[in-house]
């Protein structure tokens, strides 16, 4: 016997087979080892032959069987198909499987998660070294998901990571003193202000010089001037959460915009994270976020018992009620404004998410998205879920209950004559019992006064709620849309406000609210940010719609000034622009109407016939 390649001491080594051939002329026998055919290996030296592999293995070599491409080596020894945001290269393991960009493991699995912000996981290999992870994370962020900040950063609602800066500080204490200041006045103008004036005192109004009516003026208007703060803030509430809560990267230019209205979202935590004034944890926002509105409606409280302390001594009680309705006016104003912010961040306590950390043994961690270094199976989670289940039944659930509950009872008197709204709005100005709840149903006709409530829930939905669905999601996104269409709907069919610019100022911020959205849909499901000429036209775009609806308020504030000082000099009467007043025209009606107009001009009439028409609009309206 001969050996004649890959042999050694008349045998072949391991990835190699025999092969025989005999010299027939002098009887000898040749030995040629040849490769391993494909799929089949030889692990050690001899000359046993190649035998195949098992279903689903390959070999390249001939020596060892692995797992093909995209496939991995499981626990169960068994090669099975890569995850969604994992890489498997040929013989790839649980150890060495490849993470892509974006996603991010707890250990030996292949339960890839999405990171919250995307760029902040970088592809690799992610190595584990005594159970701890040390995935790779963009520069300034660390930890699981790559959603914790480095020392010397503060996080933002969208994860995304800040350095702390003197500006930033600088900038938290002015926003704050802005707002101690604006909450001083708006005490000051609540129980310094005038009592209604009685019917008696018409008289001596008429005989006041233009500045006490332009104090009277204020006065009559403040409701309009509430209804539209409240549109505004509504709104740039619901669209500042939309980034954090959508997983959409609005063009900078939008941005910028949100974050110049930041102080409507009432997020005064993340003004002391920005200012980077302590460490913050979830805890510490969650107890912020619930005991700060408390805390304010308990010094309004306190101003209300020192005033009437200090007018019980002068022995003058005669504004106990009013100055008792304008502590209720700024407690609702106070829950109004904080709304949205309280009830997200206690909802957000409930949001953990579920991650496999060993495949072996099947263990699993839970993480609170709110806060990723808080581990959900832990006592500190356990004492914070029983303080926001609490928290729940007071601000999420409780607030609209309640208001559903005072308005329902006093409901009679809210809409005192259902077939006349002029006169219901005239009994329910003066009546006292209910004067204490006006900011709930001054703004609206009294056929709608429950609509604050909506309102309510409305914001709920497209805030807290919106958590609980996967973030970033196509279905999240859609459903978000149409609840926003919804609304929409529902206020071009019920047109609650009394005033005319009011409904069409609500509408204008609906069609905002879903343009706004309908673009970031676009732009999460489509690859626009290699081009920056498109980006910054939709920014544009988008900057226009949304500051367009603040120059509607202020122009439809303009006219009303207007109008009202043209009636004060005496050019023209003061003319009423309520939505109560002019109500909707029957088609019939209306198509006699449009046939006067018609057939006043085919007469080639210098003036329309005024007489006929106003005939008819005011049988309509009678």
């Amino acid at each position: 016997e001969t050996c004649s390649t890959n042999c050694t001491a008349l045998s072949c080594t391991a990835g190699f087979e025999p092969l025989y051939s005999l010299d027939e002329i002098t009887g000898s026998i040749t030995i040629d080892c040849t490769q391993c055919p494909p799929n089949s290996i030889k692990s050690v030296e001899g000359y046993e032959p190649c035998e195949p592999c098992e279903d689903g293995f390959i070999s390249n070599d001939g020596s060892t069987c692995v797992c093909p491409m995209m496939q991995y080596l499981d626990a169960n020894g068994e090669c099975s198909e890569c995850g969604e945001g994992l890489i498997c290269q040929t013989n790839s393991t649980l150890d060495s499987i490849i993470l892509e960009t974006g996603y991010w493991r707890a250990g030996p699995s292949t339960d890839a998660v999405k990171c919250p912000r995307e760029e902040s996981c970088l592809s690799g290999l992610s190595l584990f070294q005594n159970e701890m992870i040390l995935s790779k994370c963009e520069t300034g962020y660390e930890g699981p998901l790559c959603g914790l900040c480095s020392e010397g950063s503060y996080i933002t609602g969208n994860y995304e990571c800040w350095k702390c800066t003197k500006s930033s500080m600088i900038y938290s204490i002015v926003v704050i003193i802005v707002f101690l200041i604006g909450m001083g006045l708006v005490v000051h103008l609540l129980f310094h202000g005038k009592p209604p004036i009685e019917e008696e005192e018409e008289e001596l109004v008429e005989t006041t010089n233009f500045m006490d009516k332009v104090v009277m003026w204020l006065s009559e208007r403040s409701d309009k001037l509430i209804v539209q703060f409240k549109i505004l803030v509504a709104h740039f509430q619901i669209l500042a959460g939309f980034p954090t809560l959508l997983r959409i990267n609005y063009p900078e230019t939008l941005t910028q915009v949100t974050e110049s209205f930041s102080i409507f979202n009432m997020d005064f935590w993340g003004l002391l994270s920005s200012g980077c004034f302590f460490k913050s944890s979830f805890m510490n926002q969650l107890l912020f976020a619930t005991l700060f509105p408390f805390a304010i409606n308990l010094c309004l409280l306190l101003a209300y018992f020192w005033i009437v302390r200090q007018r019980r001594k002068c022995g003058d009680l005669s504004t106990k009620h009013f100055h008792r309705n304008s502590c209720l006016q700024g407690v609702l104003l106070n829950l109004f404004m904080f709304y949205v912010i309280t009830s997200t961040t206690i909802l957000q306590t409930f949001d953990c998410v579920t991650i496999q950390k060993n495949e072996s043994t099947g263990e699993t961690i839970s993480l609170l998205m709110a806060d990723l270094s808080v581990d959900c199976n832990s006592q500190y989670y356990h004492r914070t879920k029983i303080y926001a289940i609490i928290m729940t039944a007071i601000y999420p659930i409780g607030i609209p209950v309640i208001y559903a509950i005072a308005l329902f009872v006093k409901r009679k008197k809210l809409n005192p004559k259902p077939g006349n709204c002029m006169e219901s709005l005239e009994i329910r100005k003066k009546d006292e019992d209910i004067a204490k709840y006006s900011f709930l149903w001054s703004s609206y006709k009294p056929r709608a006064y429950y609509f604050e409530v909506w309102m309510t829930i409305y914001k709920l939905l497209l805030s807290g709620l919106m958590i609980y669905f996967e973030p970033g999601t196509i279905t999240q996104k859609a459903i978000t849309l149409l609840i926003v269409l919804f609304a929409m709907w529902i206020q071009t069919v019920i047109r609650p406000f009394i005033k005319r610019d009011e409904n069409i100022l609500a509408v204008c911020g609906y069609w905002a609210t879903t343009l706004t959205l309908i673009v970031g849909i676009i732009l999460s499901e489509e690859d626009l940010n290699e081009n920056d000429a498109n980006m910054a036209l939709l920014g544009a775009f988008l900057s226009i719609i949304n500051l367009g609806l603040v120059g509607l308020a202020i122009v439809q504030l303009f006219f009303s000034i207007a109008s009202w000082f043209y009636a004060t000099m005496g050019f023209l009467p003061n003319s009423r622009d309520d939505d109560v007043v002019t109500p909707a025209i029957s088609p019939r009606k209306n198509k006699k109407l449009k046939t006067l107009r018609r057939k006043s001009i085919e007469e080639g009439m210098e003036h329309l016939n005024m007489d006929s028409i106003q005939k008819e609009k005011g049988d309509n309206d009678a």
